[in-house]
């Protein structure tokens, strides 16, 4: 959360000539509630077996861009799945550049919203602590801060 996977998605799939997927924005117009009025409601159980049935519309759609919210690749076999269906990207940053963002950020996260800076700080740390195996199993990794989109896109086109 907060690296850039929507901007930096979008950018590249204008790049592409290719349609942009956001597996949140899918989520919330299919339940008809906003991710965090699906947790509150629903629970995070729930909100994952949501993100887990999007991936079978993933499997069938071709020239696409797809943004995956964070906690995706770390449920069920996400991972695994993502991998087979294309090609995986890892967008990394550091905490500090993550905790920078979400403070700033107009957008409430569920998992974050009523966390004071130094919590956010520590929770960060430990979720990306705890998701780092499965994030590197991502066919390519790159640092979101250091990037350029036109980069991301020959690497992977090259693939």
């Amino acid at each position: 959360m907060g690296v850039g996977k929507t901007s930096i998605g979008k950018k590249l799939a204008k790049q592409m000539g290719w349609h942009f997927f956001d597996t949140d924005k899918q989520i919330e117009k299919k339940i008809g509630l906003s991710i965090p009025e699906i947790f509150k409601q629903f629970g995070e159980d729930f909100f994952r077996e949501q993100e887990k049935e999007i991936l079978n519309e993933i499997a069938s759609l071709e020239n696409v861009v797809v943004s995956v919210g964070g906690g995706l690749p770390c449920f069920f076999d996400n991972m695994d799945r993502l991998n087979n269906i294309g090609t995986t990207v890892y967008l990394k940053l550091e905490p500090e550049f993550i905790v920078q963002r979400l403070l700033e950020s107009k957008i409430k996260r569920p998992l974050t919203e009523n966390l004071i800076e130094t919590q956010l700080n520590d929770f960060v740390k430990v979720k990306l602590t705890e998701r780092e195996r499965y994030y590197s199993l991502a066919r390519h990794e790159f640092r979101a801060d250091r990037f350029a989109c036109e980069q991301i896109f020959n690497l992977i086109s090259s693939d």
